[in-house]
């Protein structure tokens, strides 16, 4: 049960399918755009069963640029050496205690949070008044840089330096957030994509955060989360088989199941902090151990030695480990090496702060696929809850019908 529950490929899956179009080869910020940009010719496939180290690398990096934009884009960097110029930072800062420093990060960082990952909601302001004071309103220090870069306006017009916002729109673009209501009003499908990309790559990087940590309770909210990503997917067997884990945990299974479903799912094989691995991925590692025995037994093969070998492989292994240890080998790290990113970095950055403007507030902009075009920032605001809701007691009812048939027989649930 807990191999079939454990699904790493398959989020990657469903986030790559979600983002990732060939037909967005010119969309600036663009997943096919930036994999083009950065020369990343390994990724090619659609699939990912024959690239997943190669998919969650790339993944990894645009997810990162993406984040780091975002924060330069918040406090008005132009590059990742410069110093915030809003947000209220200022050398002030420095002569703080450490504790009231942290403060003021982690309030910045939430706030960050609030803008481009899950944007609040308020209400469509009003015009502005004689009586409406200046401060009032909070500033953002993009907008003259928006009004000047991004054309918004008549086509009559022939220098587009001077063609402004609606009112409306203008007052919105003044806000430091932008809220889901108003993008819906006013939708900027870029800037949707690009929250699409941080909410999708925050739960991957929390599930697999989650599982390096060997945090039962983190994988369980994550599989929460991936149980509305499966059914907006239509990934009917993996959202099933969803719902049957987070009800055996909280319901259904004894306390002793539940806790070995919850905290059996991964292993620690070298005993160090964060170096938890899902037991899917230790059963192919040791399924390759066994191969390499059966394949240097060679003429001898059969039966009886292949199931020789699988019985005697912890102490083939052990010998093996010791023999190393007493001649000085040391076993290779199991991590395939990555050159360094810095230079891939530098080019997604400049294209998603400089060239693409990713995270201003255009109102009608949009990408030429039109398959973004029914891309949300979150997965959650496309589910049909009456639908969801209905699925999740069809789902209930048959569990408990299981339950009660279990019991006729004698099963202690």
């Amino acid at each position: 049960i807990i191999q079939r529950l454990f699904s790493v490929p398959t989020c990657k899956q469903i986030i790559w399918s979600r983002l990732y179009s060939t037909e967005s080869s010119m969309d600036g910020g663009t997943l096919h755009q930036l994999r083009n940009l950065i020369n990343r010719v390994n990724v090619s496939r659609k699939e990912l069963k024959h690239q997943v180290n190669e998919v969650e690398d790339f993944l990894e990096l645009v997810i990162e640029c993406h984040l780091i934009s975002a924060a330069m884009h918040f406090f008005g960097m132009k590059s990742v050496d410069d110093s915030p110029s809003r947000s209220g930072f200022s050398d002030e800062l420095k002569h703080l205690p450490l504790y009231q420093r942290k403060k003021v990060f982690f309030d910045r960082m939430a706030t960050i949070v609030d803008e481009y990952v899950v944007p609040q909601e308020f209400s469509f302001p009003r015009e502005p008044t004689a009586s409406t004071s200046p401060t009032s309103l909070l500033t953002n220090p993009h907008v003259p840089r928006i009004l000047q870069e991004h054309a918004y306006g008549s086509s009559t017009v022939e220098n587009v330096r001077h063609r402004n916002l609606p009112s409306s729109i203008l007052l919105v673009a003044r806000r430091p957030t932008v809220s889901q209501s108003v993008r819906r009003a006013a939708p900027d499908r870029v800037l949707n994509y690009a929250s699409a990309v941080l909410n999708d790559g925050l739960l991957l990087l929390e599930f697999k955060d989650a599982i390096r940590e060997g945090d039962g309770i983190r994988i369980l909210r994550c599989w929460k989360v991936l149980l509305m990503y499966y059914r907006n997917a239509n990934h009917t067997n993996y959202a099933s088989e969803a719902f049957h884990f987070i009800a055996q945990v909280t319901a259904t299974a004894s306390p002793r199941v539940a806790t070995q479903l919850l905290w059996s799912r991964v292993v620690n094989t070298k005993g160090k902090e964060g170096h938890n691995v899902p037991v899917d991925l230790h059963m192919e590692h040791l399924n390759r151990t066994v191969k390499e025995y059966i394949a240097r037994v060679g003429a001898n093969v059969s039966q009886n030695t292949i199931i020789q070998c699988g019985q005697s492989l912890d102490g083939m292994m052990t010998i093996t480990k010791n023999y190393d240890r007493v001649n000085n080998v040391h076993p290779s790290s199991g991590k395939h090496t990555k050159k360094s990113q810095r230079k891939d970095e530098e080019l997604i950055l400049h294209e998603l702060n400089e060239r693409s403007r990713v995270f201003d507030y255009v109102p009608g902009r949009s990408h030429s696929c039109k398959k973004f075009d029914r891309i949300e920032p979150n997965v959650a605001t496309k589910i049909d809850k009456t639908k969801l809701f209905q699925w999740l007691s069809d789902k209930k009812k048959a569990a408990v019908k299981s339950v009660k048939f279990g019991q006729l027989f004698g099963h202690s649930i």
